[in-house]
């Protein structure tokens, strides 16, 4: 368990820790492990040589056109140009370009390239000039980056409407068509065995044609006074054509297979395993060096045959494991100590409270009132010896495991089924206490009561006080022992202090929100989903919504709960849409918020804010807050579908609102309540009311969300009942935005945790 938790702790932060890692453990390897390249691929370089010679950058085209007669002279099987001639130029130098690529007869291929806009999150194509373009073939010369902006990745082929465009690494590597429509980039091959020559040296004659003949030329910017480089894994910064060019070879080796990280991760879990189990130390310690070696060697050599084994996670997982294990064994040590009486021995309340079964077992709590006066003149010896013979009396008297705590407390635990003949086990322990005990010359009397508290679902420690105040009530009414009445201590603080704690609870995080999907009953695809807010208190756990919402309501704090929803939801749905999909959000609106206009303002801040359509967002009013309606409230609704929202009557069948007022309502979406849904497969009834629901919605332009279906008999009638959309169990239940995004797609999910 310990190496597969570490193992998900380790992939949810990946990009952040494994990826500087990984790039500085393949400089390493990158520098004694490597090989030439093949040189089927000469790099043509708009080098600080060229500019010099032939003059400030961007070159008339007629530079251009007698670099490819040149090259074609020279019997170059296939020039690109990773340069992108986007403009036009003066009638005759384009004229000279046209030419010399009519000359290559096909022989010639130019770049699109797309200019990302990281702020808009919109891509701009950037084709050639369309008189060139027409003449030549294209490739793209795109580069991802990943989250350490370094090309680690190209691309096969890019779809442009029904065609695919290769890339421009995969038109250099001329080869077959590959599955995948990205591959990993070999860093193996040596960048400074790539040959390169000068485009000045080219274009000046100065070039042996052997060296270019039969070769796939690609001319590219090299220069840094005209080129930004691009970051490379174990390389650093290098012009983007050399990427390219790496990307070619390593299709040029084979095709490229991805092993991924999970091999290497179950390889170093077995390692973990055996290397932390009892046996000879040795042989451990050498299955973990080992494991070591082999992820260090094996990526590289590996990838001489275009074969990607990602041994990064492993490797931090087995040293994260072994620095792990031994602060596991150190802080056991500690615990141990710390769970133990210093004097006695025994374990303590701490322990207790790490008891597997704790809290599914009754409580007694012994109270030894005058402890600290038999124990204030005895030797530390002799004060051992007293509480291992009250130990060994509350032992006698049934109890299995005693736990000593502060000034004369001992507890155990009780099966649950026990307790119900608790009572006569007290009794016989209260009246072997009677009895004084004796430490050598000298015999100690102690006054005891008990304290009982049932498996209430409370934590240990306070059960603990709720035992020991039973204890202290049972001594003060002469009792022998008493049983914690619940009722005796109504939780008024927790009550008096909820509406405090709500502010405090938005901002540790401890109020979140929930997403419940909802389902397109047409294309039976997940199209949004209803935000539904949730507390998860530290110590009471889980709050139902019902008992804070309410409480907010009648106390005028409603509307700062709302705004955390509605910008926790709003944040959200703008998040996905950005990733392209098509999302929406809803959020419940308490009647009391529709007597003010603030709500509109809020509403409308929040979509320009987040940059957020405003149809991909409902706010949903019950039926009966509907039909409670005044005219504020009826403005301030029609103030909210003015600016585009969309309104939903929510809990539809329950208000026994009529036809006539649903028309005056602005709504464009009936929820029908889930008290009818769940009964449309066994009660004729509901079926019909559902149905006329149905049609007058669709009659009246809305259209129809059923919420609570959680079988698949009652959504396949609902579907052929003519129901939109659907919501419940069975579609999912309420969930974190990751887990929703897992659910529609893993790719999504990944780009919003």
């Amino acid at each position: 368990m310990l190496i597969w938790a570490l193992a998900i702790g380790l992939f949810a932060g990946w990009s952040e820790i494994g990826a500087p890692l990984d790039s500085g453990l393949w400089s390493l390897r990158n520098r004694y492990f490597n090989r030439p390249a093949s040189g089927q691929i000469v790099v043509v370089a708009v080098d600080d040589k060229s500019i010099a010679e032939i003059g400030q950058w961007p070159w008339p085209r007629t530079v251009h056109a007698k670099l490819v007669d040149r090259l074609r002279a020279a019997g170059a099987d296939h020039i690109y140009f990773d340069i992108t001639f986007r403009n036009k130029s003066t009638r005759a130098e384009d004229d000279a370009f046209a030419a010399a690529l009519d000359r290559a007869r096909g022989k010639v291929s130019l770049v699109t390239f797309r200019s990302l806009d990281s702020v808009a999150r919109t891509s701009t194509e950037i084709m050639p000039y369309d008189e060139f373009a027409q003449r030549v073939e294209l490739a793209d010369a795109f580069l991802p980056l990943n989250a350490m902006n370094q090309a680690d990745r190209v691309a096969t082929f890019r779809w442009v409407g029904a065609q695919p465009r290769p890339a421009l690494s995969f038109a250099l590597a001329n080869k077959p068509p590959v599955l995948a429509t990205s591959y990993p980039i070999s860093y193996v091959p040596d960048i400074a065995s790539i040959p390169s020559v000068s485009a000045a040296d080219v274009v000046n004659g100065r070039i042996d044609p052997k060296m270019l003949a039969g070769k796939r030329i690609v001319v590219g910017m090299t220069s840094s006074m005209i080129s930004d480089p691009i970051r490379a894994p174990g390389v650093g910064a290098v012009p983007s054509v050399f990427v390219h060019v790496l990307g070619a070879e390593t299709l040029m080796v084979g095709v490229p297979r991805e092993l991924g990280w999970l091999i290497p991760l179950f390889i170093v879990a077995l390692i973990l395993t055996y290397a932390f189990s009892d046996g000879p130390r040795m042989p451990r310690h050498a299955a973990v060096a080992g494991g070591f070696l082999i992820l260090m060697i094996a990526p590289p050599l590996l990838q001489f045959r275009s074969i990607f084994l990602g041994t990064m996670p492993a490797l931090l997982m087995l040293t994260i494991g072994c620095a792990r294990y031994y602060w596991w064994r150190f802080r056991r040590q500690s615990d141990e100590r710390s769970r133990s009486n210093a004097v006695s021995g025994l374990p303590n309340l701490t322990a207790l409270r790490h008891e597997g079964d704790a809290n599914d077992s009754g409580l007694i709590v012994a109270r030894i009132r005058n402890f600290s006066e038999a124990t204030t003149s005895l030797p530390v010896d002799d004060e051992e010896h007293l509480v291992r013979q009250i130990a060994s009396r509350l032992e006698i008297g049934g109890a299995s495991r005693v736990f000593q705590g502060d000034e004369g407390v001992f507890a155990w635990l009780v099966p649950p089924q026990d307790l119900g003949g608790i009572g006569g086990q007290l009794e016989a322990l209260h009246a072997l206490f009677r009895s004084a005990l004796n430490l050598g010359s000298r015999s100690v009397d102690l006054a005891i009561s008990f304290g009982v508290v049932a498996a209430d679902g409370r934590a240990v420690p306070n059960r603990l006080s709720s035992a020991l105040l039973a204890a202290d009530e049972a001594s003060a009414d002469g009792s022998k022992w008493k049983a914690f009445d619940p009722a005796h201590l109504v939780d008024a603080e927790w009550r008096l202090s909820l509406l405090g704690q709500l502010d405090s609870a938005i901002g540790r995080g401890d109020i979140w929100v929930a997403y419940q999907p909802k389902l397109d009953m047409r294309t039976n695809s997940i199209i949004g989903a209803e935000a539904l807010v949730r507390w998860s208190h530290p110590e009471k756990g889980v709050i139902a919504p019902d008992e804070f919402i309410r409480a907010a309501e009648q106390h005028g704090r409603i509307d700062r709960l709302t705004d955390f929803v509605l910008e926790s939801a709003i944040r959200s749905a703008a998040g996905v849409n950005a990733i392209g999909m098509s999302f929406s959000v809803a959020v419940n609106i308490s009647t009391t918020l529709l007597d003010d206009q603030r709500i509109v303002a809020t509403v409308q801040l929040l979509l320009n804010r987040y940059k957020l359509r405003p149809d991909l967002l409902t706010l949903e009013v019950t039926e009966s807050t509907a039909l409670q309606t005044g005219a504020e409230s009826m403005r301030t609704l029609e103030a909210l579908r003015d600016i585009g929202v969309q309104i939903s009557v929510d809990d539809y069948g329950t208000g026994h609102s009529t036809l006539e007022y649903l028309r005056a309502i602005p709504s464009d979406e009936i929820k029908i309540d889930r008290g009818f849904v769940a009964n449309v497969a066994h009660y004729s009834n509901d079926r019909l009311l559902v149905e006329s629901t149905i049609k007058l919605a669709h009659s009246l332009g809305r259209k129809v969300v059923a919420e609570g279906i959680e079988d698949e008999a009652t959504r396949v009638i609902l579907m052929s009942l003519g129901c939109d959309v659907a919501q419940g169990y069975l579609i999912g239940k309420p969930m974190k935005l990751v887990q929703l995004m897992q659910l529609c797609t893993p790719d999504a999910a990944s780009l919003t945790s």
